[in-house]
C-alpha cells in the first residue's frame, strides 16, 4: 500500500485508525478501526454521505466501538494492518480506478468497507441501511461530476458543495 496514493483525509483516517488500535491495545488494525476513525472525522466526507442516507451516525459509531472492544488485547508490540484491512485497501484502489480517480479517498474506503463480508464493519453498515448503490449515488451527487485529481479533493468538493447549497438558499 502506498500512502501517497491516498487523499489527505484518507491518510488522516488511516493514521487515526492505527492510533485507535494502539489505544485499545489491538495489535491488528482492522476495518472497524478505520470506519470508527472516518466516522469521527469532523471535516471528513463520510459523515455527510451517511447523513444523506439517513444513517444514525452516533448509533453506528457506538456499534463499531463495541465491536472494537471485543478484539483481542495485546500488551506492547507494533500495530499492523490485518489481512481484512489489506483487502479493503486493495478494493479501495480498484474502486478509485473504476471511478477514474487519481487518489484513493475516504469515499472509496467507505465503499470497500461496505462491501466487506468477513467482519463487523460491513455488516454494521448494511444493518443500518447502507447499500452500495445508494452510497454511489450520494457520492456522485456530492461530487457533482468531479474526479479526485489531487490529495485535497475531498476538501475542495465539500467546499464547492457548501457553496452550491448557500447559493440555492440565497436564491429562495
Amino acid at each position: 500500500m502506498r500512502l501517497d496514493k491516498f487523499t489527505l483525509r484518507a491518510q488522516e483516517a488511516i493514521q487515526s485508525a492505527i492510533e485507535l488500535a494502539e489505544r485499545n491495545q489491538n495489535q491488528q488494525v482492522e476495518p472497524e478501526h478505520l470506519l470508527a476513525a472516518m466516522l469521527e472525522q469532523p471535516e471528513g466526507t463520510v459523515r455527510p454521505i451517511l447523513g444523506k442516507l439517513a444513517v444514525n451516525i452516533p448509533v453506528v459509531l457506538n456499534d463499531v466501538q463495541a465491536a472494537i472492544s471485543r478484539f483481542p488485547r495485546v500488551e506492547g508490540g507494533q500495530q499492523y494492518f490485518s489481512p481484512r484491512l489489506s483487502q479493503v485497501f486493495t478494493a479501495t484502489q480498484k474502486q478509485a480506478d473504476k471511478m477514474q480517480d487519481e487518489f484513493n479517498s475516504t469515499e472509496h474506503l467507505l465503499l470497500a468497507i461496505t462491501d466487506e463480508k468477513d467482519g463487523e464493519a460491513g455488516k454494521l453498515l448494511r444493518q443500518h441501511g447502507v447499500k452500495r448503490d445508494d452510497l454511489l449515488k450520494v457520492i456522485e451527487q456530492m461530487r457533482g461530476g468531479s474526479k479526485i485529481t489531487d490529495q485535497n479533493a475531498e476538501q475542495n468538493y465539500q467546499a464547492l458543495s457548501k457553496y452550491a447549497r448557500d447559493l440555492t438558499e440565497l436564491a429562495r
